[in-house]
């Protein structure tokens, strides 16, 4: 497996449950909007192969309880002790050494937010026309594609009916500007800081 920064991350929780635990392949699993779930498949030091999931908590979660993580760990283990079919909890990290928690108060959120918007301004001024970025799916294309899906269900707590129906209405919309790059993902949780600057 070719070593990267997100998979040694990985590789350390596994170090954390298994000293002499090896990762073995990750996969993100798609569909929730709290928290981020990856699949971990483990080879663990007894030689036998297991999958896990981790569970790092979003933005709102952490807002609403900043010891989520905690209770919901408690909460596995006493219901596991008591015969219910769930999953069986491994590991804890309080001390966020391995996935910071995002920086939520900064000292000073003037400055905070202008490197954000500044560097998301620079992120759509990259000149696409020169680029060959044939390569990259087109957004109007994905958004005409869902637009398209009936069968899909809705979450009535996002009012997502309301917003594909009013979408559909005006679709598709007449480009007023020239194509640039989305970050697609742009919120505290994927970015990082250093010393006060955005790194």
């Amino acid at each position: 497996m070719a070593e990267s920064g997100i998979e040694t991350k990985f590789e350390q929780v596994v170090h954390r449950i298994d000293t002499e635990g090896k990762l073995l392949g990750i996969m993100e699993m798609e569909g929730g909007v709290s928290a981020q779930v990856t699949a971990l498949n483990i080879l663990r030091s007894d030689g036998e192969v297991a999958a896990m999931i981790l569970r790092r908590h979003g933005e709102a979660d952490l807002r609403r309880n900043p010891q989520i993580a905690a209770a919901e760990y408690k909460l596995l283990q006493l219901l596991k002790s008591k015969g219910v079919l769930v999953p069986a909890p491994h590991f804890l990290d309080l001390s966020c050494e391995i996935f910071p928690t995002p920086d939520f108060n900064p000292s000073c959120l003037n400055h905070y937010l202008f490197q954000l918007s500044a560097h998301l301004a620079y992120i759509h001024s990259v000149d696409c026309s020169k680029l060959h970025l044939e390569f990259l799916p087109k957004q109007e294309e994905i958004i005409a594609e869902i637009l398209d899906i009936h069968s899909v269900k809705m979450d009535k707590s996002l009012n997502e009916g309301m917003i594909r129906d009013t979408l559909r209405s005006v679709w598709p919309l007449p480009q007023i500007n020239q194509n640039v790059i989305l970050h697609g993902d742009y919120w505290p949780g994927n970015i990082l800081w250093k010393d006060g600057r955005l790194a």
